[in-house]
């Protein structure tokens, strides 16, 4: 139990879940090397909170805050990808490595903000 090694939370951060996906790829597959592989994951799409609107609110006295509400109505801040890796051992981990066709579809995952299936495509 003392030597066992820990659990990874890794996150990836990108505009499109496609994005982030690439960058999961990459490191997947060092960390393949090491022995873990992906568990669980959770894609967030990126979004203003409330305090962003209100300062842009407050900026339209002084006539900047219109350009920003709409600068924040049209362009979606960095979504977050999630991913959560076991290690199994490097030999588990080799036979389990990604490769380049490997996509997070059969995972059954949903996007966490709206309960939508996560479609990287």
């Amino acid at each position: 139990m003392f030597g066992s090694k820990k659990n990874i939370v890794e996150e990836y951060t990108a505009r499109r879940a496609s994005d982030a996906l690439g960058l999961f790829k990459e490191d997947a597959k060092k960390k393949a090397k090491e022995g873990y592989v992906p568990e669980s994951w959770n894609w967030e799409e990126g979004r203003w909170g409330t305090g962003h609107f209100v300062f842009a609110f407050l900026l339209c006295f002084v006539l900047v805050g219109i350009p920003v509400i709409v600068y924040m109505l049209i362009v979606n801040p960095h979504g977050t990808l999630t991913v959560t890796y076991v290690h199994k051992g490097v030999k588990e981990a080799g036979v389990q490595s990604l490769d380049d066709k490997t996509s997070l579809e059969g995972a059954g995952k949903v996007c966490a903000s709206d309960r939508r299936r996560f479609d990287p495509g």
